[in-house]
């Protein structure tokens, strides 16, 4: 017995392609917030912002003990950055080849957390980077990225603040975990 179908076999193959091609969505991560119980906003370029209140160490430009983080997805999902901006801003040119340091210390001694530099205006951000690639994103997964980025910067701020103000290295060389 002959059956007509009115998909072909080229759009099955395509479908079941693109389910593994897109491993998280906006979606799944405002879920996933909800269900470990985050607050986030949408900015107005459709990314997720959350947080963390009550810092016992960071205070954020306007003097607040808070911490922002930015979540966006690139390369259709398959990769999410967990992204601190403006952490400090460095002026002027005291103290830059210890701060660039110091921040380069971190990346090898600490797991998960990068510090970036933005030369251009003096920007110094955190950024966890996640590749998926094949996964969803989990629950577990978020929590811990959201976690360390809120441990780490709280604990290694005062010896950036303090290398931004007198200078000299002020991280720990060994291990820094959360």
């Amino acid at each position: 017995m002959l059956f007509l179908y009115d998909v072909s076999l080229s759009d099955i193959i395509i479908n079941e392609v693109e389910k593994y091609l897109v491993a998280t969505s906006y979606e799944n991560i405002k879920a996933l917030l909800d269900e470990g119980g985050f607050r986030y906003s949408i900015t107005s370029e459709g990314n997720l912002l959350t947080g963390f209140g009550e810092m016992e160490e960071y205070i954020d430009s306007e003097g607040r003990p808070r911490l922002g983080v930015l979540i966006f997805l690139e390369e259709s999902g398959n990769f999410v950055r967990f992204l601190c901006p403006r952490l400090y801003r460095y002026e002027g040119k005291r103290f830059k080849t210890d701060l660039l340091q110091s921040c380069l210390m971190i990346n090898y001694w600490a797991k998960l957390l990068k510090f970036e530099f933005d030369d251009r205006d003096g920007e110094v951000r955190a950024v966890i980077e996640l590749p998926l690639e094949d996964t969803e994103l989990s629950l577990s997964q978020l929590s811990r990225c959201l976690t360390t980025l809120a441990y780490l910067i709280d604990r290694l701020d005062p010896l950036i603040r303090r290398t931004l103000k007198e200078g000299g290295i002020h991280i720990p060389r060994e291990p820094i975990t959360f």
